[in-house]
């Protein structure tokens, strides 16, 4: 199968000297790498800079430093002008589109997003050149909000969508005529647990953040969760390009707590593998948190160690046989699943770390999602 994508393609050296979004790329990287070993894949991209005067580039060119070697890419430039830049655009992708079109067949063009207005003429040129075309929904605002507006307008040229929100895909309007609709959330690259050994007893309870907090990824109840469980004997440790702020000047002195900040992925893998609980703390109260997928969860799954979720309706249910949920959203349900947990006896960890790696193993890799992915795909050409 012949797949173009259009959206994030970041090397790990871009990941880390690029501004942007560092779930998504890392998220369209590990998607990409399965994909391309069961698809021949064509990544069409630009990489975000800060607009000039901020950020030091007028142009966006190519430089092979920021694109994975493993398959092909393909790179739009533009100023780096704002304002300009969004006008820019779909123009550059449309021309590149076409270009690609008249050297190869594809048989789908599948898009990151399709929530900024300057997509939307890019799914449908792309829909006028006869390409199947289906956007994978990863994140934005809460549809209901404006009535399923802003999807809507892809919807109308696009073949179908991919949602990684359970709750998006149970709810996506009926009145999107014939639209193929698929859930496929996230995955990791493969599994990186080791069997938990023998805990001693001057080892403190380690519990392990990653990735970004802010308001809706739930930094205020996570400073909450710090504030009544920090203690001797309990170690918190945090790892995120951002979101360490307010942490630093709530926490900075607290001997309790480790803010690492933004780490390589060998170190954020060695400081999950010594975790006793991996932590997610996304607002199930959050009106976006409905559409809003957080991909930690699979990466934290890969380690086998017990993970603590709050409850969010963009999780499937295949996530409770694996994941330990609060009996309720309040900060007190939260702690008293951690205390349940610190009482594991090693018998009861070593349990937990073998179902976690059998329903990983068969669900949640990179190659075996986009396997069951492109043999969806299939069947509909």
């Amino acid at each position: 199968m012949n797949i173009l994508y259009i959206g994030p393609n970041e090397s790990e050296w871009a990941q880390e000297h690029c501004p942007g979004s560092l779930a998504a790329s890392k998220w369209a990287r590990g998607f990409l790498g399965g994909l391309s070993k069961v698809a021949n894949v064509t990544a069409l991209t630009h990489t975000y800079y800060y607009p000039w005067p901020k950020g030091r580039k007028i142009w966006s060119g190519r430089d092979d430093r920021l694109y994975p070697k493993e398959w092909k890419c393909e790179v739009v430039g533009y100023p780096v002008l704002k304002y300009i830049e969004e006008w820019w655009w779909p123009r550059a992708y449309i021309a590149k589109i076409k270009g690609l079109v008249r050297r190869e067949h594809f048989d789908c063009v599948l898009f990151y997003n399709c929530c900024e207005t300057w997509q939307i003429p890019i799914i449908k040129a792309a829909h006028e050149l006869g390409l199947k075309t289906i956007p994978i929904i990863l994140d934005g605002r809460n549809p209901v909000n404006d009535k399923w507006v802003r999807l809507g307008w892809a919807a109308e040229h696009a073949t179908g969508f991919i949602s990684l929100s359970w709750w998006m895909y149970q709810n996506i309007p009926l009145n999107f005529p014939g639209k193929l609709s698929f859930h496929f959330d996230g995955g990791a690259d493969g599994w990186c647990g080791v069997e938990p050994d023998a805990r001693p007893a001057d080892k403190p309870f380690t519990l392990v953040h990653t990735g970004e907090l802010d308001k809706w990824r739930g930094l205020d109840f996570m400073v909450e969760v710090v504030r009544h469980y920090a203690r001797p004997g309990i170690k918190f440790v945090f790892c995120g390009k951002n979101g360490c702020r307010v942490l630093t000047k709530e926490f900075g002195s607290n001997p309790y707590v480790e803010l690492l900040g933004f780490v390589s992925t060998e170190r954020m893998n060695a400081v999950c593998s010594e975790a006793d609980v991996l932590l997610n703390v996304r607002d199930p109260h959050h009106p976006d948190n409905i559409l809003n997928f957080p991909s930690k969860l699979p990466h934290y799954l890969s380690f086998g160690r017990p993970v603590v979720s709050t409850h969010l309706k963009s999780l499937s249910p295949a996530y409770d046989e694996v994941v330990r949920f609060p009996t309720d959203d309040s900060v007190i349900a939260y702690l008293a699943k951690l205390d349940e947990i610190k009482g594991w006896c090693d018998r009861r960890r070593l349990e937990e770390y073998n179902v976690i790696k059998k329903w990983f193993l068969k669900n949640k890799t990179w190659a075996v999602m986009t396997r069951k992915l492109v043999s969806e795909l299939e069947r509909e050409r």
